[in-house]
């Protein structure tokens, strides 16, 4: 059944945005996780904003597992 990442992302501003991302293993949800989470703090660097608030959360789709 594979797995998924779930996200939240609050800026500074208070804006938000979440989505979805189904991935194949525990080991790429954890891999996109830590994409996402980096890219966020490079883009709010590179703005020169204040860092998001990006909580994530990996879930496997077979057993209900979360990490």
């Amino acid at each position: 059944m594979g797995w998924v990442l779930l996200w939240v992302i609050i800026s500074a501003n208070g804006a938000m945005t979440s989505g979805s991302l189904n991935v194949p293993t525990g080991k790429a949800c954890q891999q996109a996780r830590n994409t996402l989470e980096e890219a966020n703090e490079r883009a709010a660097r590179a703005a020169r904003q204040s860092q998001p608030h990006v909580g994530t959360k990996c879930l496997d789709l077979a057993t209900g597992e979360r990490n």
